[in-house]
């Protein structure tokens, strides 16, 4: 008996049988491990024997994962292992532990790289860029790019496809994310390439069509005929027919007889492709400039790269297996470093990275070019590890085929394949239903990029476990009341409190502590309702990153004093700080300091004349400070920290400024300004988006944790919500530049990116299966799956849903170990849930003085409980018509039954006002998805006479004469006094339009008639207020999108005007 296996004999925790043919695996052998299969612990084993039994030495196993953390983990179990059991080592063996090659593959590979990075023009201290790192890189040279003088011609065509808002985003960060350094970036070969395709496609479907047309000539008799005849005609001059109108597609049949089915396979599969790479082919030559133009900018983002020293991932993966391929001398030194490799993780790699590790793993006394087959690599030096159900990462290039098709070479070869199927992680009614679910879910999966299913063995069964499934029926909603997601969210907040303060969900015969409550969403679009719904109730949590972060008051209120300290002309964000509590005014306060009148309240006096204090302190040593100094400074001074702290109410949203702060930290670090600050918080306040992701630290877990599915891969907790599983993940990419086998290509017309990528919507739903999977299996004890969804007339579940519902439904048939929950409709947010908490109450001071002046604002703000809301402007769509002097009917639309039907004549102006802002920035409305019917055919239905309001605002003569080609800014938020009703009124305008003389102001109406009487009054208050916003003359007017009429212009007395 070996000394290895004399040690695992006596070992407390015994390896299973599955286990140990693993860590005694001598062959090439390929390792499926399941979630929770202790693999990390088999590794470790495996390097222990491979060192005790074997005697290798330390330094020459290479053991590599894909992130630090994994890698930290992993070096830290292999030196425990190998320390423990020194005695039983021989010295030599473990000398050089310290060197040994436990790392990420990125890490590895720069090593590589840095020994032949001078022959692709790169310094050997060259430095890995994060990815927002990389994006920021991208965008400064897109911005340098855009504003050369010299690439006029360029940024005019790229003003024909794209808006100034999204071409960074659209095109040249795509134009990163697609090309690396080594990659052909030529214009005249990627164009070339591309016209090749599309000529030789064109070719081919006319010939298919063309032996077709011809078989019908002898069944076609009579007057029907001659459709034929004329079709053939102009077929055979060479001309493309728009259709093939001798078939009648409103019946679904032919004009001819006996003929029907072949022509509608014709028009069907062959004839509708033809004519669109017939348009792709006549529009190719126009398309020939953005080539130039990504050649132009790859040339220069690579110039930039090589003068800074700075690399992205992908950029040293392409270096280093070009070295490897081409430099002999090194690719020899690197396979006779190493007698083994490990690779962790390996589901989430791609053909280019398995060819690297051929070529490590080559036989010595070869050097096959390119690259090795399996047949000449060294028969026991590789092991790979990897779950082809957790390959979630097609994103960043990952290509699950790759590890299916790797498992068959290397079994093939003479190589092994062994499982790893028993769950340590989870309790047996969690593995049960697991096999039950996932046994449907992966079931048929017949194509090389979907995932194979086995049942999971279960090691817990301790009792301690359930499956909840909690559901709302969007048909239920109440009118006007809160939306499904937010219901949902309310849902999972009060379910948290039950589970903290109940004892139906012990582990071990404890209650759970927050930080065992995990929050897994598909995406973070739905994490700022998670979060509010949290804060109601005084529920800890930690994230990764804030969704809510912009769309709450503290981002706002700093963004208003930072804006005003940069630009002192802004009346905009002066009076949001008159607002906020870094001043603190009442309503009567407010109208005497923006009217410029005494301030009559002594309480208001004190409070704007300490802001004034320290806003002129401030502004006299602006440029001294960090962004970090800055953001410190005015959280603390001004008694804002006090403020929130006091308040339970406002207290979590402390942790908003630490993710702020950091914000700051990183633009400090990397020597942006302050008005790049500025403009960063401009672009986000009000939206939901992350911007760069927040590295706030946390020394432990403290509270409930949310995060992406993507996010809590290696990962677990006792208590696992899957939620918003009803939700829309993003649309397909519908972008003119994507990449097809390594070639760029560019595509105005944005026709041929299906055709080339036919399977990218199986693809999608594959790994949308594989991340139910991960998502899952991360629970140890309490799976609670939440989710809204719609049924359809028959009853059956809607597909329209989200796809994780959608599958995970559907394979509950038959499943009696389940318990399901209906989630309640909502009228409003819940207040009255708490959790009751032992806060200590902390306060930072810097200096006795501080300390005084905190302690007095905190008396007076204890004084006073301020309230921030405020009445908006707004004017309510009728749900029935009145009947005036002044009032016109407009035309109707099919959709005026449906919206009066739900009631819904609010949101479906809010709808055409999201419209028609969207278009104006270019953005398009294909991501906006109409819920207020609760079935798809009379959503189309409104969806279609939005388009229709769209095409009628752009071909109208208000665009075309004072809008087209004018700056403009879109839901233009502001306050304002009213005299009359001695009140602060907020509203949103709808659209300026700027010009050198004046300014317009459209409010955009989807009422069912004009009525004056109704509107007049609120565009005359907008036009008053942006008179003394813009301190320029303004003129408004009503522009009605049912027919395209306008009112007159009117200036701020109300009076007509002519422009």
């Amino acid at each position: 008996m070996s000394k290895f296996t004399s040690l695992l004999d006596n070992e407390e925790k015994k390896l299973n049988d599955e286990q140990r043919a693993v860590v005694f695996a001598d062959k090439n052998c390929v390792v499926s491990a399941g979630a929770g299969s202790g693999k990390t612990t088999v590794l470790s084993y495996r390097f222990l024997r491979l060192v005790m039994d074997d005697e290798i030495k330390c330094d020459r196993i290479l053991t590599l994962t894909f992130t630090r953390k994994a890698a930290l983990e992993m070096r830290e179990r292999i030196t425990n292992r190998l320390l423990d059991n020194r005695d039983k080592i021989k010295p030599e063996l473990i000398e050089n532990l310290t060197s040994a090659h436990i790392s990420t593959i990125d890490s590895f590979l720069s090593e590589i790289v840095r020994h032949d990075c001078v022959k692709y023009g790169l310094s050997r201290d060259f430095s890995l860029l994060s990815d927002d790192e990389e994006n920021d890189l991208v965008r400064t040279l897109a911005l340098s790019f855009l504003e050369d003088k010299g690439n006029y011609r360029f940024v005019t065509a790229l003003s024909r496809i794209f808006s100034p808002n999204d071409v960074i985003s659209s095109f040249f960060l795509k134009i990163n994310q697609n090309l690396s350094f080594l990659s052909n970036h030529n214009a005249n070969e990627l164009f070339n390439t591309f016209s090749a395709y599309v000529n030789d496609s064109v070719e081919k479907q006319r010939d298919s069509i063309d032996y077709i047309l011809r078989t019908f000539d002898k069944r076609i008799i009579g007057e029907k005929g001659k459709l034929y005849e004329a079709f053939m005609a102009e077929w055979d001059s060479g001309a493309i027919p728009d259709k093939l109108y001798f078939y009648d597609g409103r019946h679904k049949k032919s004009y001819i007889d006996g003929v029907s089915e072949e022509i509608k396979d014709l028009k069907d599969n062959y004839y509708q492709r033809f004519v669109s790479f017939a348009s792709v082919k006549d529009n190719l030559p126009k398309d020939f400039i953005y080539y130039q133009i990504i050649e132009c900018f790859a040339e220069s983002l690579i110039k930039e790269k090589r003068r800074r020293s700075l690399l992205t991932f992908n950029d040293v993966f392409e270096i280093a297996l070009d070295i490897l391929e081409h430099n002999d001398a090194l690719r020899t030194h690197y396979k006779n470093a190493f007698d083994k490799i490990m690779i962790d993780e390996f589901q989430d790699n791609n053909d280019k990275q398995k060819r690297l590790l051929y070529l490590l793993s080559e036989k010595k006394d070869r050097l096959i070019k390119p690259c090795p087959t399996i047949n000449d690599l060294e028969s026991n030096k590789l092991f790979f590890v990897g779950d082809d159900k957790q390959s979630i990462y097609r994103f960043r290039g990952a290509d699950v085929s790759v590890f299916r098709d790797l498992k068959d070479e290397i079994k093939n070869s003479g190589g092994i394949n062994l499982s790893l199927s028993t769950n340590y992680r989870s309790e047996k009614k969690l593995i049960d239903h697991f096999n039950f679910v996932f046994n449907r879910v992966f079931a048929n999966a017949t194509e090389n990029y979907e995932a194979l299913f086995e049942n999971t063995k279960y090691a817990r069964n301790n009792g301690d476990s359930r499956i909840e499934v909690a559901l709302l029926n969007r048909s239920d909603l109440i009118p006007d009341g809160l939306k499904s997601d937010e219901c949902e969210a309310e849902f999972i907040a009060d379910k948290i409190i039950e589970i903290l303060t109940s004892d139906k969900y012990l582990v071990n015969g404890k209650r759970v502590k927050a930080s065992d409550i995990a929050i897994l969403m598909r995406g973070s679009g739905n994490q700022w309702q998670i979060e509010k719904a949290l804060k109601l109730r005084n529920i800890p949590y930690q994230i990764l990153e804030s969704r809510s972060l912009m769309l709450e008051g503290l981002s706002s209120d700093f963004y208003s004093y930072l804006q005003y300290l940069v630009y002192p002309e802004d009346k905009i964000a002066f009076a949001n700080l008159l607002k906020s509590p870094f001043v603190r005014v009442s309503d009567s306060g407010f109208k005497e300091i923006l009217s410029g009148q005494d301030i009559t309240n002594e309480e208001d006096k004190r409070s704007y004349d300490e802001f004034l204090a320290l806003y002129n302190k401030i502004k006299a040593k602006l440029y001294s400070y960090t962004l970090s100094q800055l953001l410190v400074k005015l959280y603390i001074e001004s008694g804002y920290k006090a403020y929130i702290e006091l308040k339970p109410k406002y207290k979590p949203y402390s942790e908003h400024f630490d993710y702020l702060f950091d914000y700051a930290v990183s633009y400090d670090e990397e020597g942006y300004t302050l008005s790049d600050f500025v403009r960063m918080l401009r672009s986000l306040i009000g939206t939901s988006d992350r911007g760069r992701e927040a590295k706030v630290l946390k020394e432990k877990l403290n509270g409930v944790q949310i995060m992406t599915m993507h996010k809590s891969k290696g990962l677990e907790f006792p208590i696992v919500f899957c939620s918003f599983l009803g939700s829309k993940g993003k649309l397909n990419d519908k972008s003119v530049l994507y990449s097809v086998d390594g070639n760029l290509i560019f595509d105005s017309t944005k026709i041929t990116k299906d055709y080339l990528n036919k399977s990218e919507k199986d693809r999608d739903e594959a790994e949308i299966k594989r991340i139910l999977y991960v998502a899952m299996t991360r629970c140890e004890n309490y799976l609670i799956m939440t989710g809204s969804y719609k049924l359809k007339k028959d009853g059956t579940l809607d597909s329209g849903i989200g796809k994780l519902l959608y599958i995970y439904l559907n394979s509950l048939d038959g499943c009696s170990d389940v318990i399901n929950l209906t989630i309640p409709p909502l009228e409003n947010f819940n207040y009255t849930s708490k959790l009751e908490l032992e806060e200590k109450k902390e306060i930072i001071v810097n200096s006795w003085e501080e300390a005084a002046r905190l302690k007095a604002n905190l008396m007076t703000i204890a004084e006073k409980d301020f309230d921030y809301s405020s009445r908006r402007v707004k004017v309510t769509e009728n749900d029935e018509i009145k009947y005036s002097e002044n009032r016109v009917l407009l035309p109707t639309f099919k959709s005026d039954e449906i919206i009066k039907k739900y009631s819904a004549f609010d949101k479906f102006g809010t709808l055409a006002h999201l419209a028609i802002e969207l278009t104006m920035k270019g953005e398009g409305i294909a991501n906006i998805e109409c819920d207020i019917a609760d079935n798809i055919s009379e959503n189309k239905i409104i969806m279609d006479d939005i388009k229709s309001f769209i095409d009628i605002f752009y071909s109208s003569p208000l665009y075309k004469n004072w809008i087209n080609g004018k700056s403009v800014d879109e839901e233009v938020r502001f306050y304002t006094y009213v005299q009359d009703s001695d009140s602060v009124l907020e509203g949103v305008i709808d659209l300026i339009v700027f010009s050198n003389d004046f300014n317009l102001i459209v409010d955009y109406k989807t009422d069912r008639s004009k009525n004056l009487d109704d509107h007049k009054a609120q565009v005359v208050q907008y036009i008053k207020t942006a008179t003394d916003i813009y301190n320029k003359p303004c003129y408004g007017t009503l522009f009605y999108l049912r027919d395209g009429s306008l009112e007159p212009f009117w200036d701020l007395d109300g009076n007509i005007v002519s422009l």
